[in-house]
């Protein structure tokens, strides 16, 4: 099998499984409730996250099988562009707080492994979707893209990284927080619960959100070996691409 074969087999598979991992929701207990709320599922950082990547593999899947094409290979690294450091802030802030503070992440229910009585109402609990969903939607992704950056892509321009990157990071970051704040105004909370706090903190959570992922694409790019370990995949070689845009 080509090298190619096997990059086109590689992000097949991980395109697969983040579907698989979407359409799975719909299993979950609490996916119905969200479904109904202002942004359904959209309201989430990690839908909207997931749904870039999905564009941004298919376009690598496209790239497989048309190496040589400029326009591909433009649009192919503009939205990984995007969709990489939002990734990354997405499993940060998501596993971080799993771990460590899972209330800040997760909704509180009603436990159903509890039997109400008239003395005693069914006790709260933390909601965690299943493990294999759980990794489709909030590890799969940055993994995908990060391996598929440092396998397939040569490292970015300097234009790029320090002019676009940033200007992209905080156009997405205005439109999140604009969408969330407008989704919140009907639904009278937030999607994640460390969101419901004063205007000011989210503001600070919003920022230092960009500030992770124009941080994070930086030191990605900075410790990248400047070519592609597997250079026989792209026809085009997507550091001159952006060169000659220059």
């Amino acid at each position: 099998m080509t090298t190619r074969a096997l990059a086109t087999v590689f992000h097949v598979s991980a395109l697969s499984y983040m579907i698989w991992g979407y359409v799975a929701l719909g299993s979950v207990l609490v996916d119905s409730e969200i479904l109904m709320q202002r942004g359904g599922n959209w309201q989430f950082l990690t839908i909207q996250g997931l749904a870039l990547s999905w564009v941004t593999l298919s376009l690598c899947i496209l790239s497989d099988v048309s190496p040589r094409s400029t326009s591909l290979a433009a649009a192919r690294r503009f939205l990984l562009m995007m969709a990489l450091p939002l990734e990354v802030v997405v499993a940060a802030i998501y596993w971080s707080l799993i771990y460590f503070m899972p209330r800040l992440m997760v909704p509180t229910i009603q436990n159903p492994t509890t039997e109400p009585t008239s003395a005693s109402p069914p006790l709260p609990a933390l909601f965690f979707i299943p493990l294999p969903i759980d990794l489709a939607l909030h590890l799969s992704p940055v993994l995908a893209l990060l391996l598929h950056f440092f396998v397939l892509e040569a490292k970015y321009s300097v234009r790029w990284v320090h002019q676009w990157a940033p200007v992209v990071a905080t156009g997405f970051a205005m439109w999140y927080s604009a969408f969330a704040e407008w989704c919140a105004l009907e639904n009278k909370t937030f999607p994640y619960p460390f969101l419901n706090v004063q205007l000011p903190f989210r503001l600070a959570i919003y920022a230092t959100s960009t500030l992770i992922a124009i941080s994070s694409f930086k030191g990605l790019n900075r410790i990248h070996k400047g070519k592609a370990l597997v250079p026989s995949v792209y026809g085009i070689a997507s550091s001159v691409l952006e060169v000659k845009k220059e």
